[in-house]
């Protein structure tokens, strides 16, 4: 929705245009506001304002929404960027007392930096299995995702 109202904004030529002085960006918000529920969503299929009045906005045509197409294809999508997502994952069956270390992804420090942290000890796995253990770290338990995990083997 910002990148949107950001292209607007850019797109138009605002010296050449007389603004209100009250609200001078009135009418960019609605025109945006309208681009935004007249667009068709790449996986649902249909706009937002066909989904929610059952018309189109821009030919007055009436829509009937396939809710379990809709649904199915979201699903596909889902399922398709997880397998694309854990490709490169090598299978590991973390189990109590396994070591992990946890990737430095989201941080961003000095180039010579180590990208993990630990070893950490897994206290527990989570049963069902949805992905996610508990380490011991330093002090407190911490439930953290499999993505963000790599198994510890020490140097020997």
């Amino acid at each position: 929705m910002h990148q949107v109202l950001g292209n607007n904004v850019r797109t138009l030529e605002l010296s050449g245009c007389h603004l209100d002085t009250v609200n001078p960006f009135a009418g960019v918000i609605a025109n945006t506001a309208f681009a935004l529920r007249a667009t068709v969503h790449t996986t649902l299929q249909a706009s937002p304002a066909q989904l929610a009045f059952g018309r189109d906005m821009i030919v007055h045509t009436q829509f009937v929404a396939d809710w379990a197409r809709i649904r199915e294809h979201q699903r596909a999508l889902q399922v398709r960027d997880n397998l694309r997502e854990n490709r490169r994952r090598l299978p590991h069956h973390y189990r109590i007392g396994d070591r992990v270390l946890i990737r430095r992804d989201d941080e961003v420090g000095p180039k010579m930096r180590s990208p993990t942290h630990g070893p950490f000890d897994i206290i527990s796995v989570s049963r069902p299995f949805n992905g996610t253990v508990t380490i011991n770290r330093r002090g407190y338990h911490e439930v953290i995702n499999i993505r963000r995990l790599i198994p510890y083997y020490p140097r020997v």
